[in-house]
């Protein structure tokens, strides 16, 4: 009488026709149903018998966790899937719905997306943002803390959702601390580096010209210089207005007709030299117009690629303005939208009114261009105590 086989052996031969080591192994599945399981081989008894015992194990974990989840609920991923799909889809910009996927599969799921909302707890939430500013993922450096604090963010309002609608009792990520972000550093160019931007934009090309002089004379961004058409451009008043921007997606860029906040939508008084630049650019794209004729897409545009339609305000960003600052000789890390940086500064040293400076930035208040250039108002005290002091001179 043979021995009885124990629990996860299954049923384990040599095959001598194939000359290899077969086992079948039964388990139940979450329904409690038997099944069988396909062959496993091997090179020997043993062998087939530790896989059979890992196959049930691991079978096993996972009826656990699918007996878990009926009992608790959805799971983080689920949650934020369906949060992503009927809170947010609809209620935010293409580029803000891109970041929030991003951030859930890349930074959030890995980490705690199998857990059910009922299980979350706070210490667990902050481990994971722990772990993503150490290691930032497996095959990753640590994330920056800005980029945590926006996920943590991110989660905070899908958990303020869920206890909104009565799926949890509390928002556990509530709890958790953010990480302290470093003031980000801003570069400015010099008046020297700002005639050599210039020179090598021209040499690079009309469009390239007329993109970094409106950067450095406007302060507008990227996607708002993109999205500008003619008929915002006033000649007689010498203003434009900017109410929609070009924004880069995964798919392409689109263009989008509210610019990135309310205020951003403003009029902005154009100087003399940009002006004149303008007109010659407008005269230049008319005869590209004539070679290109019906080939032509829109001749609204002001910024154009070379068949007349939307230039790529990435492509602009991380290749062709790597190409003038090259020109220029400028070696040092230096974004496109340092640009704004380097206009908002000089009207700052110019003396001209924060307030005024934040309307033309599209700024909803002062307090942001304090908080980004507060060192220059700070260097500014210097020249006030001087003319305080000349103020009350007696003769």
């Amino acid at each position: 009488m043979g021995t009885r086989r124990a629990n996860g052996e299954g049923c384990i031969y040599f095959n001598g026709t194939r000359n290899v080591w077969e086992g079948q192994f039964r388990y139940y599945d979450e329904k409690q149903k038997r099944r069988r399981k396909k062959k496993l081989t091997g090179k020997s008894k043993t062998e087939v018998a530790k896989r059979g015992k890992a196959f049930i194990k691991e079978i096993e974990k996972d009826n656990e966790a699918i007996r878990l989840k009926k009992k608790h609920g959805k799971t983080v991923q689920e949650w934020l899937e369906l949060w992503l799909e009927k809170f947010v889809f609809n209620k935010v910009k293409t580029k803000t719905y891109e970041r929030y996927v991003c951030s859930i599969n890349c930074h959030i799921v890995p980490y705690i997306g199998e857990i059910t909302l009922m299980e979350l707890k706070t210490e667990t939430i902050q481990n994971m943002l722990n772990q993503l500013i150490e290691t930032g993922g497996k095959d990753y450096k640590g994330l920056a803390p800005r980029t945590v604090n926006s996920a943590r963010r991110m989660l905070i309002g899908s958990l303020r959702k869920a206890v909104d609608l009565e799926i949890i009792n509390r928002n556990p990520a509530l709890s958790t601390s953010p990480f302290k972000v470093a003031k980000a550093q801003i570069e400015v160019l010099s008046y020297d580096e700002i005639k050599a931007v210039k020179l090598a934009a021209k040499k690079q090309g009309e469009v390239e010209y007329i993109i970094v002089l409106l950067a450095l004379t406007t302060g507008m961004r990227i996607g708002e210089i993109f999205g500008l058409h003619w008929y915002d451009v006033d000649f007689e008043k010498g203003e434009l207005m900017v109410n929609q921007t070009v924004v880069s997606t995964n798919h392409g860029y689109i263009l989008q007709t509210t610019a990135k906040t309310k205020s951003s939508c403003r009029t902005i008084p154009l100087p003399k030299v940009t002006i004149d630049a303008l007109k010659l650019y407008k005269d230049w794209q008319k005869e590209r117009q004539k070679v290109l004729l019906n080939k032509y897409i829109d001749k609204t545009i002001v910024v154009i690629n070379q068949q007349g339609n939307y230039l790529d305000p990435s492509k602009f960003s991380y290749v062709m303005f790597k190409r003038i600052l090259k020109r220029a000789g400028i070696a040092r890390r230096f974004r496109f939208h340092d640009l704004r940086h380097t206009h908002a500064t000089l009207l700052l040293e110019q003396g001209i009114n924060i307030h005024v400076i934040a309307r033309r930035l599209g700024h909803s208040t002062s307090r942001l261009v304090l908080d980004c250039y507060g060192h220059i108002v700070k260097s500014m005290q210097d020249d006030v105590v001087a003319a305080i002091q000349e103020i009350m001179k007696v003769s």
